[in-house]
């Protein structure tokens, strides 16, 4: 049987390592590709695993080769010394047998509460080799890591990605930038990153992302900028995809004006938390998150082709008016438009009107949309709690989102859009359980009462929004039902007629 074709049976069972181990022992034909798909994450998060894969190493110098993620924890790096010597000597192991490695590490804390020891002062690594074994690294990413040390930081030089999830360093990135001390380090340790993500994060210097002059991706989560008195750089650098869910004014201000050059962004993605409104929807300022979508906005709206929207208005309270973040039409090439909506109590009113009012600002003799997507989260309605204790909810009748007046004028507007050249409309709806915790009655899908509900959705979405002769035929129109949210079981509408 030729390779090919033996290659492609063991890569249809790649994600069952167990299964990959025993194809790794029935011939040698297997054992390569099985053993790629094996070693291809590993985990080193103890000196003792490092220990035997080097050791597995030795004795089968290809495994090098089939490395991708590296998954290790932070007592392999030192606070002095960098990192501890025996993930050196692996690090300069796959350097000496791959020298154009390019590895993925992913550090997390460690899993016991015993400190890790300091190595002997005469065990240690110099800083030439430091940087030397750190150099097969390309991809860092640092997950709620407290005190990472910062000389193991700062040798990382061959990075293209960095991710910096809540995480601290020692000592801390606004020492290791200050004025005094950051301007030899910034030529060599920013120099090739292309892709930065930063999460959780008060205070992150705004000279590191203003001088990773090739910088394209920048991930901006729940973080606040500290900016030094330092003049700004030169020469911003001018990302092409931007994914935001900080909406202080001033952050998002200080961003635009001083830490990036937003003139050629291609993607703005907003991954704000559904449950960020959830907690205290009275006290979010939506006037304020707004005009931190109008600011990010006026910088971008001539270069932007993708634009994604979560959970800006609908949770606001019942007598809100609903604020536009953008005039669609200001955006010229806009091809991609995703909105979503987390929608609960009187909220399920808003988010009709509030779509109706954002699609009345596309210009539909100008637009080049060619994919419409929205998401709806919407609390099943409880009916009755039985005697065993177990809830009911209301599967039969249609939801409040879908009563609102609006839906017409919405159908009419994604009929015009579907001959404007905007050939896929996607629509989400997912149940949400009104108390997570609780016992519920067939919430287990498939159940009859979930497509009880499906149904009476698809009839509402052909009387009401895609009745036959107004759509393009040549668009297609996707509804995705999501009954049980445990299971997430979809039911699929296409506008064509073919129910799936």
């Amino acid at each position: 049987m030729p390779q090919e074709i033996l290659d492609e049976i063991v890569d249809n069972g790649g994600g069952d390592i167990a299964q990959m181990g025993n194809c790794a022992l029935v011939c040698r034909s297997l054992r390569s590709r099985s053993q790629k798909h094996i070693f291809r994450v590993i985990n080193i998060d103890t000196t003792e695993r490092i220990i035997q894969l080097v050791n597995l190493i030795r004795k089968n110098s290809l495994i090098p080769k089939y490395l991708h993620v590296v998954h290790t924890s932070s007592q392999q790096f030192l606070p002095i010394h960098g990192i501890d010597t025996e993930l050196a000597s692996f690090l300069l192991l796959i350097r000496r047998l791959v020298p154009h490695s390019s590895l993925w590490m992913l550090v997390t804390p460690h899993r016991s509460d015993t400190p890790n020891p300091h190595p002997d002062p005469m065990n240690h690594i110099s800083p030439q080799l430091l940087l030397y074994c750190l150099s097969v690294v390309t991809r860092l990413e640092l997950d709620r890591v407290p005190d990472f040390p910062a000389v193991a930081l700062l040798n990382f030089r061959n990075l293209s990605h960095l991710s910096y999830i809540h995480t601290t360093t020692h000592p801390t990135l606004l020492t290791i930038f200050s004025p005094q001390r950051m301007y030899p380090l910034l030529p060599s340790f920013f120099r090739s990153i292309t892709s930065l993500e930063i999460e959780k994060i008060a205070r992150f210097p705004g000279i590191l992302i203003s001088n990773c002059h090739a910088l394209t991706h920048l991930i901006f989560v729940n973080t606040t900028l500290w900016i030094s008195e330092v003049a700004a750089v030169s020469s911003r650098p001018q990302i092409t995809h931007l994914t935001v869910s900080t909406f202080d004014l001033e952050t998002i201000k200080t961003l635009v004006d001083t830490v990036v050059d937003l003139s050629r962004l291609q993607q703005l993605d907003d991954k704000t938390d559904f449950n960020h409104f959830e907690e205290d929807p009275l006290s979010t300022n939506y006037d304020e998150l707004n005009q931190c979508y109008q600011y990010l906005l006026s910088e971008s709206k001539y270069s932007l082709t993708y634009l994604v929207i979560f959970g800006t208005i609908t949770d606001s309270p019942e007598n809100a008016a609903p604020l536009l973040p953008c005039n669609l039409s200001n955006i010229p090439n806009l091809a991609t438009l995703i909105l979503g909506f987390n929608c609960v109590d009187s909220d399920q009113m808003n988010a009709p009107l509030y779509l109706h009012d954002i699609l009345q600002t596309v210009d539909t003799g100008t637009t080049r949309i060619k994919l419409f997507s929205i998401q709806f989260n919407i609390l099943l309605e409880l009916t009755f709690t039985d005697e065993d204790g177990l809830i009911h909810l209301n599967f039969t009748d249609l939801p409040l989102l879908f009563s609102h007046g609006s839906w017409t004028d919405i159908g009419r507007v994604l009929s015009d859009l579907s001959y404007k050249g905007c050939t896929q409309f996607n629509v989400t709806i997912c149940c949400v359980l009104p108390e997570a915790t609780a016992a519920y009655k067939h919430i287990v899908s498939p159940s009859a009462e979930g497509r009880t509900l499906c149904a009476v959705i698809f009839r509402w979405l052909d009387e009401s929004i895609v009745p036959e002769g107004l759509f393009n035929p040549a668009a297609k129109f996707k509804v995705q039902v999501c009954p049980d949210p445990s299971s997430m079981t979809t039911k699929e509408y296409i506008v064509r007629g073919t129910r799936l």
